[in-house]
């Protein structure tokens, strides 16, 4: 069996890595041969070295005559390839992919990874696309819940199917010890000062600017290592001013993009999701910072509300610099014994995610589909 998984880009991004892990398991099954398409990107070299075959493509266009020359060789890809499952993953390879498949007659599904916005008529269209799958894959139970109250569809072709992740790469015992002596020495941190951590793009939704506002508030000692690539837009620049406003210069690393995301995580005291106005559908670095033993601080709304409890850290207001500052204070006052036994919590949680046992009903639904297709 052929699967054909279609998104935007390969770099940096939870889609992105969703997508990767899902390749790298479906070679590692019998009889199935995955195939990835999209522009390429920074991540390319993951599927080169893991020997998964990759299709150029401009897949991230939403140019609407463009998008209609991509239906055509699309197609021409499907028939050329001998696909039997086509993959979608976001909104305008969705559109592509679903002409194609109609073309073509290769059974077509989505994953429903974003809260697109979905105010005007013309968005609702738009976001339509990821609802036109024999089956639509949400990656929680939130998310579930956002595209049966916002979106004509039937219940019976939603399938929840969480994010996962990959515990082999998320493990204590197995991160760089080399690398790690690398990062303390470069960023000059001390195991005896607790480290807070955010990982994620730097953007507005993801709430950097909270996070750096709840700082001030926090007198004890603390390294803050925000990581993510930014665009050098406004944005981010009035995060450096911010930080510099605050005195903060010898407290707050902004990293950038990093892939030493498990070492980083390995030195840190907690995680910070401090998602701002728009929740997020489930929240991957949340569980990574789990199975690493990391405590989290997470916004109260989205999918962080199916993962985080006061057993695995902590939940606050949205858009609330004082309750996130009350947060990350609390779990820094945490005697070693409670903390101990919620790293443990973090840990089990964890587990409930693995990468195989997620990717097996990915699987088993590509499976029904090729079967109700014959």
């Amino acid at each position: 069996m052929k699967v054909a998984l279609l998104l935007p880009s390969l770099n940096q991004g939870g889609v992105e890595t969703s997508v990767l892990d899902l390749a790298s398991y479906l070679q590692s099954q019998k009889n199935v041969t995955p195939i990835v398409i999209s522009e390429g990107g920074k991540r390319l070299s993951f599927l080169k070295k893991e020997k998964i075959k990759h299709i150029k493509f401009p897949a991230k266009t939403k140019n609407p005559i463009k998008m209609f020359f991509n239906v055509f060789r699309l197609t021409k890809i499907l028939k050329k390839e001998k696909i039997d499952i086509l993959h979608a993953h976001s909104r305008a390879p969705a559109w592509v992919g679903w002409f194609a498949s109609k073309k073509t007659g290769v059974p077509f599904l989505t994953t429903f990874h974003g809260i697109y916005g979905h105010k005007s008529k013309l968005k609702k269209i738009y976001n339509s696309a990821m609802l036109k799958g024999e089956k639509v894959i949400a990656v929680s139970k939130f998310t579930a819940e956002h595209i049966k109250k916002n979106y004509p569809i039937s219940k019976k072709k939603i399938i929840t199917i969480p994010r996962w992740i990959d515990l082999e790469k998320f493990s204590k015992t197995k991160t760089n010890r080399k690398i790690i002596k690398s990062i303390m020495e470069k960023y000059n941190l001390q195991k005896h000062i607790p480290i807070i951590t955010m990982v994620g793009r730097v953007r507005r939704l993801k709430g950097q600017d909270y996070f750096i506002k709840s700082l001030v508030k926090i007198r004890t000692d603390f390294r803050a290592v925000i990581i993510g690539d930014g665009d050098g837009g406004d944005y981010e620049k009035n995060l450096h001013k911010l930080v510099k406003e605050n005195k903060l210069e010898k407290k707050v690393i902004f990293v950038g993009d990093s892939n030493d995301i498990p070492e980083f995580l390995r030195i840190s005291k907690m995680l910070v999701s401090a998602t701002s106005t728009k929740p997020e559908t489930f929240g991957l670095t949340i569980l990574e910072a789990m199975a690493m033993g990391v405590l989290v601080v997470a916004t109260a709304h989205g999918g962080s509300l199916e993962l985080v409890n006061k057993k695995r850290g902590g939940l606050v207001n949205p858009c609330d610099e004082n309750d996130l500052a009350n947060g990350i204070k609390k779990l820094l006052k945490l005697p070693e014994k409670k903390y101990k036994i919620m790293q443990k919590e973090c840990i089990g949680f964890a587990k409930n995610f693995s990468r195989d046992k997620m990717c097996k009903k990915v699987l088993a639904t590509y499976l029904s589909l090729r079967e109700k297709s014959n």
